[in-house]
């Protein structure tokens, strides 16, 4: 009974021994070419560990604004990239966008618009009136409370004027401008209690004084008019 222990414990023994010779002898052994791998340089996503990168130039991928930071890119031929903050610009571009005339009361303006909305606004001074004989040439506005046509009137209020002899009748409806909310009566007397009420008087040979009375609310303002009509002169 011992001796077959000892038998098998032998053969147990000697199977072992040749298990681990047989792995010994693998290890070394040649491989073959599927025990071998092959790294892709030709552009792919895996890049040799000795890669330097070498990026080109940068490239907007979103503009940057007055309001919003834009980006920039560059590559490398790997595929890698760098990505760069853009600050906000600081330069507008102000182009034409409205125009307003000045008026003779009313400042006019000009406005200049970039792109990002913002505004350059230059107000244009008022033009002030041109008058002519008591009259705008540009808006009509009267000089006061009313001005006279073809009359001349004086730093004293007086007024003059020479018609022909032909002329017989003279309206001062005609011949008054008055403003905005001005009314006028025209008397011949200086205390106005003689009045004229259709502003149309006949004309005697030489001078005619007349007295023209404007007012608006509480101003008052009172002309003393000569229309002088010219004689017949006998050779």
């Amino acid at each position: 009974m011992r001796k077959k222990l000892l038998t098998v414990l032998f053969a147990i023994i000697a199977a072992l021994c040749l298990c681990f010779g047989l792995a010994a002898c693998g290890e070394g052994a040649p491989k073959t070419p599927s025990d071998t791998t092959q790294t892709e340089t030709g552009g792919g996503n895996n890049t040799p560990s000795d890669h330097v990168h070498a990026y080109g130039n940068w490239q907007i991928i979103v503009p940057a604004t007055h309001t919003t930071t834009g980006t920039r890119r560059k590559y490398c031929s790997c595929g890698d990239h760098i990505d760069e903050t853009i600050p906000k610009t600081t330069e507008h571009t102000f182009l034409p966008y409205s125009h307003t005339d000045a008026t003779c009361t009313a400042a006019g303006e000009d406005v200049l618009r970039c792109e990002c909305g913002e505004e350059q606004h230059t107000t244009i001074p008022a033009e002030g009136h041109t008058y002519e004989k008591g009259v705008c040439s540009v808006c009509g506005s009267v000089e006061g409370l009313i001005a006279f046509r073809t009359l001349e009137v004086s730093d004293d209020d007086t007024v003059y004027g020479k018609v022909s002899n032909q002329t017989e009748t003279f309206s001062f409806i005609q011949e008054v401008i008055a403003a905005d909310g001005v009314t006028f009566t025209v008397s011949y007397d200086l205390g106005g209690t003689n009045t004229i009420p259709t502003k149309t008087v006949s004309l005697e040979i030489g001078d005619n004084t007349y007295y023209v009375l404007a007012s608006r609310g509480n101003l008052l303002k009172l002309y003393t008019v000569t229309v002088r009509r010219r004689p017949v002169y006998n050779v």
